[in-house]
């Protein structure tokens, strides 16, 4: 790995064949190691980007003080908006630094609508409005993306249903 040691697809592609054999031998810690080393050796890595939200988002947030002992990681002491904040930024990011990631458009439209209900009305709202702008431009982008066709009638659902809280509650 020495040759290798600042090569952030190297990076990721160890953390990938960890990912894959996960449930035998390989320590969540040391996918997001790798993940996390390639996106500091290139910052503006999309795919690292990419790779490192989505496994975080796999991970979910943290549930206890044990999870994520690795360096750098942040697993084991964030607190759940700390880590929706975290993967919520590296998915804008990917999308910064390599817009042809449809997935990143999809996994952070998805990561907004399954926290809008976990958040004060007017931010589910906003999340629920970004979602929604991220799915209508992916779908110009990608029109034969079928993951994002159908994530937008769940987005559509939950905005209704907020709204529909918000007449019957107007002080929420």
């Amino acid at each position: 790995m020495e040759f290798f040691r600042d090569r952030p697809t190297a990076h990721t592609n160890l953390a990938k064949l960890l990912q894959v054999h996960h449930r035998r031998a390989a320590k969540p810690q040391e996918v997001e190691h790798h993940y996390r080393e390639a996106v500091r050796i290139f910052a503006d890595y999309g795919t690292g980007l990419y790779n490192l939200a989505t496994w975080l988002q796999t991970q979910g947030p943290p549930s206890s003080p044990a999870q994520g002992v690795a360096i750098g990681s942040t697993a084991g002491t964030a607190a759940p908006a700390q880590w929706f904040g975290e993967v919520s930024a590296l998915y804008r990011r990917a999308i910064v630094t390599q817009p042809s990631l449809k997935e990143s458009y999809h996994n952070l439209a998805a990561l907004l609508l399954n926290r809008h209900a976990e958040v004060t009305p007017g931010e589910g709202a906003r999340m629920l409005s970004e979602a929604k702008q991220l799915l209508n431009f992916a779908l110009r982008q990608f029109p034969n993306y079928d993951r994002i066709k159908f994530l937008i009638p769940a987005v559509d659902e939950a905005w209704r249903n907020l709204q529909s809280e918000l007449r019957l509650n107007p002080l929420a």
